[in-house]
């Protein structure tokens, strides 16, 4: 998001099931979003290295890191090779490749900011599995291909919509009479 549209993370949370981003930014579009996801996989299929090196506070500012830090004493950087160098303390992969696929599965905007939740690594292949047997499931309801399933459930929603105000339209009628 910083290196395509210039945006700051505002923070970052690693979960057990999901992941989640927030962004100084009041909105992201689905295509942004994918464009994102893509930049990311492309880096981590690059097989980049990641390594590690401590500098001291008052040199922080020769690091080169995408983010400040207010962070005192040595300053525990994270250097992903030609891409990205922040200062942070928690446990990395040695190289971008371990990281396994990304995808984006969630955008909210939260307050003034935007979020995006995300899942890497085998959570992706459970997230699709889940997801194509549901996906599967309303295409079976609405008797249509699972990915045009979501123009048949519009259409079906379109219909109910046009039904509901029909019948509002003759209870009145009813009531008149």
């Amino acid at each position: 998001f910083v290196e395509l549209f210039n945006w700051p993370t505002v923070s970052f949370h690693l979960g057990a099931q999901a992941s989640t981003i927030d962004l100084m930014v009041d909105s992201i579009t689905r295509e942004q979003a994918a464009a994102a996801e893509n930049r990311a996989n492309d880096v981590i299929a690059e097989n980049r290295p990641v390594s590690i090196c401590y500098v001291a506070a008052e040199n922080i500012g020769e690091a080169g890191l995408r983010k400040p830090t207010e962070r005192t004493g040595d300053i525990r950087i994270i250097d992903v090779a030609g891409f990205d160098r922040s200062a942070c303390g928690g446990t990395h992969v040695r190289t971008t490749s371990e990281i396994g696929p990304v995808v984006i599965t969630r955008i909210e905007r939260m307050k003034k900011q935007a979020r995006i939740e995300l899942l890497c690594g085998s959570r992706v292949a459970r997230y699709a599995r889940d997801a194509n047997r549901t996906l599967e499931s309303i295409s079976q309801l609405v008797s249509a291909p699972p990915l045009e399933s979501a123009s048949a459930v519009k259409t079906i929603w379109e219909d109910l919509q046009r039904t509901r105000k029909k019948i509002e339209e003759l209870e009145s009628t009813i009531l008149d009479h």
